[in-house]
């Protein structure tokens, strides 16, 4: 585990650095700005966790409480299972918690080890049923390219094989995740993983 690292709930004067390390990480394209985070912050502080060292922020875990009243075997998007990003759809009451967004800084795997035992602590404090994320399958577009896949054979078997061999996926299977699902534009504008999400279900 990573020395000197302090994991608390975020605030609001984190939110410089928060779009900070989302922009080093994701991207501008990616990653949530300023207002974002700001609504985040006042909508569910509580299931926001961060990890930082020496004053810096490494690494952050969101996730926010809703009622799951999907049909068996939907898995939304994550633009809607997220409430725009911004939690819309927080609901107090809710039975099940939901994995928004996970960024942390490369090769700190204990950070983000330890903010995933949080957000599965946090369902167990709440007292809700189950908890769920999407995690991203960062292999996907280049094994795709590699094998000259058309992007008509991308399908969900194909991706299901895939994720079960990505390095992303299987460390949240090392944390005690289960993949439940793999959901076609669950998140577009991520092209690694060709805009598709593994769902994947708690312990």
């Amino acid at each position: 585990m990573e020395k000197n690292v302090i994991y608390r709930n975020a605030v609001l004067s984190d939110v410089p650095q928060l779009v900070i390390l989302e922009q080093k990480v994701w991207g501008e394209d990616m990653g949530a700005g300023s207002d974002i985070w700001e609504k985040r912050i006042n909508v569910f502080s509580d299931g926001i966790f961060i990890a930082e060292q020496n004053n810096v922020i490494m690494g952050v875990v969101v996730i926010h409480r809703i009622k799951w009243n999907y049909p068996v075997g939907y898995y939304p998007i994550w633009l809607e299972v997220s409430g725009n990003g911004q939690l819309d759809n927080y609901d107090p009451r809710g039975d099940t918690f939901y994995g928004d967004d996970m960024t942390v800084l490369p090769g700190m795997p204990g950070i983000a080890s330890e903010l995933i035992k949080m957000s599965i602590s946090l369902k167990y404090e709440k007292k809700l049923s189950r908890g769920f994320l999407g995690c991203r399958i960062p292999s996907l577009r280049t094994y795709v390219k590699k094998n000259n896949i058309k992007p008509e054979e991308v399908n969900e078997k194909l991706v299901m094989e895939r994720a079960k061999k990505d390095l992303e996926v299987r460390f949240f299977k090392q944390n005690g995740f289960k993949i439940v699902a793999v959901r076609r534009n669950y998140f577009p504008p991520d092209e690694e993983s060709l805009g598709w999400g593994v769902i994947v279900e708690s312990p």
